[in-house]
């Protein structure tokens, strides 16, 4: 069991990457508050672009600047004003954004909280802009896939990270066993470290997203993307025998013990120390660590993809995808299009990719590091993506819906389970 010495912060080296435009950073201590001041309402010519992003660590500044410079040498026309918020406060601000318009081009998330605005027409589509620059050819289906709506293309996507499970390699070789291929090689994993006193998986609810990952990949290689998608959209029951299926083989891994019993006092940033430290066998997260962390910390660990559970489902993946969009209302929209052009760009995505530790979607990018070489095996290998819990379930529930997961973990009761998550969606989308 792990005590409370292996659930101290996370030391410096460890924990200065910060998830950087994620859709879930919810600790804004350490990062900078908004820079730019507002637009003047006198700028509307088409020579000039005012672009919304989140900032969630430090160092945007200078990203950003870098890149204004990169575009003025194609561009020399067009000037940029990047405006940077923090998480929430930009969640708070998008709305008013696609309905004045001050905006010319938005940073957004993929899955429910693009659909949602584009469903409202508040996006302007980008199928022209998509064949002009021949993007099919850029990027993989299933990432065109994952910004559509109704067969059409909104959303430029720049930045993504994968999910996947992170082992610690040294104690795998101590226990005589290879990565987990499947749900029999997992348990098995439980069972040898337990064996040797050592925590099988971290696993962490003080931050309530972080158990969501497990809901999300079991009911993927379960049930496929597609019944995924549909459920998370509120159009299947959650007492649906199939979701039934999920929280039982949930359930599996919390009675064979394989979760640290102290969750509740870790959150995202102290999953990774027991594994380096060869305490905690693996983890299931996403790749936040390529940036600050010491090369030779690779060499202990392993990032494969979530094992199979059903051999004869395809291979899907959570893959949160970053993504820039034009508002209908934005007054410079032929310019917002060659910026999105310009993000569109092998060299642009990494040079990005490389300031913030990222991967690119972008078939032709190339990164040195053993995290972000990981990500592209796992993005070559997939037949669709998720972009996670909270950005694919409908809005009005993730609050709820993410409470009653982590509860899940200390009352691992089935039945109860799936008939809050139905309750909730009654109460919230009505049947």
């Amino acid at each position: 069991m792990l005590n409370g010495s292996y659930t101290q912060s996370v030391p410096t080296l460890l924990i200065a990457l910060t998830m950087v435009f994620c859709g879930f950073c919810a600790n804004a201590a350490n990062v900078e508050t908004a820079v730019e001041q507002k637009p003047e309402s006198s700028v509307s010519t088409s020579s000039h672009l005012n672009i919304a992003v989140l900032y969630s660590t430090r160092g945007h500044r200078g990203i950003y600047k870098e890149l204004t410079q990169r575009f003025n040498q194609v561009h020399p026309d067009i000037s940029l004003s990047f405006h940077g918020l923090l998480d929430e406060q930009y969640k708070e601000s998008v709305n008013q954004w696609l309905a004045t318009g001050e905006m010319d081009v938005l940073y957004w998330q993929a899955g429910e909280r693009l659909n949602s605005v584009v469903g409202r027409e508040l996006i302007h589509p980008i199928d022209d802009l998509w064949r002009e620059e021949a993007l099919d050819e850029a990027f993989p289906e299933a990432i065109k896939t994952a910004v559509s709506f109704k067969q059409k293309a909104y959303a430029l996507p720049f930045t993504y990270y994968a999910w996947g499970m992170l082992y610690s390699k040294p104690i795998l070789a101590q226990l005589g066993l290879a990565p987990p291929q499947n749900w029999a090689d997992l348990l098995n994993l439980c069972v040898k470290a337990r064996q040797e006193n050592i925590v099988p998986i971290m696993i962490g609810s003080a931050d309530p997203w972080l158990p969501a990952a497990w809901f999300d990949y079991i009911n993927l290689r379960l049930n496929g993307l597609a019944f995924h998608k549909q459920l998370l959209r509120g159009l299947h029951p959650f007492t649906d025998e199939r979701v039934v299926n999920v929280f039982n083989h949930w359930k599996q891994l919390i009675d064979s013990e394989c979760f640290v019993s102290e969750h509740e006092h870790i959150d995202w940033r102290r999953l990774f120390p027991p594994i380096f430290r060869q305490m905690a066998a693996s983890s299931l997260v996403a790749n936040f660590l390529d940036v600050d962390t010491p090369p030779n910390y690779f060499d202990r660990i392993a990032f494969r993809s979530f094992p199979t559970i059903d051999p004869e489902m395809p291979v899907y993946e959570d893959i949160p995808l970053d993504v820039f969009v034009i508002p209908n209302r934005s007054k410079n929209i032929t310019s917002a299009e060659k910026f999105l052009a310009f993000m569109s760009r092998w060299d642009t995505q990494t040079f990005i990719t490389k300031a913030i530790g990222q991967s690119s979607p972008h078939l032709a990018w190339d990164n040195v590091g053993s995290l972000p070489q990981q990500n592209k095996i796992i993005l070559q290998n997939v037949s669709g993506v998720a972009q996670y819990f909270d950005r694919d379930i409908q809005q009005s529930m993730v609050e709820g819906s993410l409470e009653i997961l982590a509860q899940f973990l200390t009352t691992p009761d089935v039945e109860r389970t799936v008939k809050q998550l139905e309750k909730l969606r009654l109460t919230q989308l009505g049947d």
